[in-house]
């Protein structure tokens, strides 16, 4: 299964069960973002970033960063400091490090901030992008930087990496087929 072709691909179809194709689909992409969040916010200058800007923060974003961000996703609303470090598992950062963490995200653009009448200095933090807006972002931004903006190189390198069954290859074929 490893040496199948990228035509081969496109060339199976009829795949019988449509849950176990959208199954498959979701597990491609959950490895992806997986992949992605591994190789890109694991480091503070992420490995698929080829050129460094002078003067400008980078836009992707570190493991805090992210981690910051998964929170205010989850909560699904605005959220003070206090509000995500409750949410986090010990040993938890300090509140500083949150605060920081969260200006950084402010200066990105990936969050925006307010203040409540009559809760003193506290900010209140909301995202200002869903989680799969930023999947397809970084999504694009690997494709561009590490396939060299090929999505057929991309899918291959995936198609490759999982071993994918003629089953589950029929599957995904069964999936885009529907999209059309």
């Amino acid at each position: 299964m490893k040496n199948l072709g990228w035509r081969v691909l496109f060339r199976l179809k009829n795949v019988k069960n449509d849950t176990q194709a959208k199954d498959s689909c979701f597990a491609m992409l959950r490895y992806l973002i997986i992949f992605l969040y591994f190789v890109g916010a694991m480091r503070r200058k992420p490995l698929y970033q080829i050129h460094y800007t002078m003067g400008k923060r980078d836009n992707t974003l570190t493991r805090i960063e992210f981690h910051i961000m998964s929170i205010l996703w989850d909560i699904n609303h605005s959220a003070c400091v206090w509000d995500i470090l409750d949410r986090y598992e010990d040993p938890k950062p300090a509140y500083t490090t949150v605060a920081t963490n969260l200006k950084v995200l402010y200066e990105k653009g990936y969050v925006d901030y307010f203040k409540n009448k009559g809760e003193g200095k506290t900010y209140m933090y909301v995202a200002k992008l869903t989680r799969a807006e930023y999947a397809r972002k970084a999504m694009l931004e690997a494709k561009k930087n590490l396939f060299g903006g090929s999505l057929k190189s991309m899918l291959c390198f995936f198609v490759k990496e999982e071993n994918l069954t003629v089953e589950e290859i029929k599957e995904l074929l069964d999936l885009i087929e529907q999209e059309d």
